[in-house]
């Protein structure tokens, strides 16, 4: 688990293990990463996940409790593998089959971020998948997600009168 020193915001990034996935990393530190403006840890962005099999998709999901929450994504990349001339690695996305994003070309120890404008909302089960494109030799890569879920906080937790001095 890695969170403040190695996070400025403070984020806890913990590893998620599927048997689908294969690890792959490098080493990496803070000055060798080309950082954008979401400063993933170095230490979290050197290491990524590739399906075991190659010409499968990269899928990650999780499930809620009531189809009107909402959640917001953001997939961070950055290529861990020095590509040679002939290798290329670019992937779509598409949340529940839909929603394309695409295609990614991670850039090597450039980290990007990909994040949804819009929250996600009204399904049971969201499935992200990353589908290897036809002119790609690799497959695609994650090195980590973040999904937060909207809170309502449309009921004032103060009363009116709080704040006001009365004479």
């Amino acid at each position: 688990m890695y969170r403040y020193k190695d996070d400025v915001y403070d984020r806890i990034w913990m590893p998620y293990e599927s048997s689908d996935w294969r690890r792959i990393s490098t080493s990496l530190n803070n000055d060798g990463l080309m950082q954008d403006s979401y400063n993933s840890p170095a230490i979290v962005m050197r290491t990524a996940v590739t399906p075991v099999n190659a010409s499968a998709p990269l899928q990650f999901h999780w499930d809620v409790d009531n189809v009107n929450e909402q959640y917001y994504k953001y997939m961070h990349f950055n290529e861990v593998e020095k590509l040679t001339g002939n290798e290329t690695r670019a992937f779509d996305m598409t949340v529940n089959g839909g929603n394309l994003y695409g295609p990614q070309i991670p850039e090597y120890q450039n980290a990007k971020t990909v994040f949804s404008t819009r929250p996600l909302t009204g399904a049971k089960r969201y499935l992200i998948s990353l589908f290897k494109t036809e002119s790609s030799t690799l497959s695609p890569i994650l090195n980590a997600i973040e999904v937060y879920k909207v809170k309502d906080f449309s009921q004032s937790e103060t009363q009116q009168d709080d704040g006001k001095q009365v004479l």
